[in-house]
């Protein structure tokens, strides 16, 4: 068994005090860290203030029951993607649907095989577990990303060197801060391919054009030409390579 599996935190939600006896000692047996609530409310409370790996929930409770726990758990940002498994003595199919539908990744019937219990517990900490990796890999992604378009940004500035994408659906451009300085427009402004070829030097237009639209075929797209002085904040009208990627 892994260290993921000795370390993760279940849940057990049940207002049967012999239930949760049970399954706290089944749990415990594995490894994993259990906390018993006999009442709906309270666990919502402790889920979202410490939210655990998985929660095990009964439907027949007074004052909540579990559909309604399960509908509020998944309103709640933290505990969103946390892994319901329902074990109820209703074992009609449409109580399990309702499960499913209010948020419930998987459905025991009671009374419960303890085998069964441990393999669907098993598998969801599994896939939570890789969940959770992906979305950390995601947001380190994410991170070095913006970090990287900083310092491209910064070295632009620095080059006097610009970027710029194009929306092939909208054609809509969208230049960083230093191309916005070099042709003269104010940063923010919304920009179209046209604006763009505007901005070209008049006796370059035609050549741009034409590179534009075989750019636009899905054709390699790398020309070189002239921004008037109007354009270019003063620079000169020399000329400037720009690519498209």
């Amino acid at each position: 068994m892994n260290t993921a599996t000795h370390t993760a935190s279940i849940m057990v939600v049940d207002d049967t005090p012999a239930n949760l006896r049970l399954l706290d000692d089944l749990l415990r047996q594995q490894g994993y860290r259990v906390r018993l609530f006999p009442r709906g409310a309270l666990a919502l409370k402790a889920a979202a203030a410490n939210p655990p790996d998985l929660i095990l929930l009964d439907i027949m409770m007074p004052d909540m029951d579990g559909f309604e726990v399960c509908r509020q758990l998944k309103a709640v940002p933290v505990l969103r993607d946390v892994p319901v498994i329902f074990i109820s003595a209703l074992a009609d199919t449409d109580n399990k649907v309702k499960a499913f539908e209010h948020g419930g990744m998987d459905y025991v019937t009671k009374p419960f095989q303890e085998a069964e219990v441990l393999a669907r517990v098993r598998t969801h900490l599994a896939l939570y577990a890789m969940q959770q990796a992906q979305a950390r890999q995601q947001a380190e992604l994410e991170r070095l990303v913006d970090e990287r378009t900083a310092d491209l940004l910064r070295a632009q500035q620095v080059a006097h060197i610009g970027s710029w994408k194009l929306d092939l659906r909208t054609q809509a451009l969208s230049w960083s801060r230093e191309t916005y300085r070099l042709f003269g427009v104010p940063e923010g402004t919304p920009l179209t391919l046209d604006d763009f070829l505007a901005k070209v030097h008049p006796d370059d237009r035609k050549m741009v054009t034409r590179q534009w639209a075989l750019a636009l075929q899905g054709q390699p797209y790398d020309v070189e030409h002239r921004i008037p002085p109007s354009g270019c904040c003063g620079l000169g009208a020399r000329a400037r390579r720009v690519c498209l990627r």
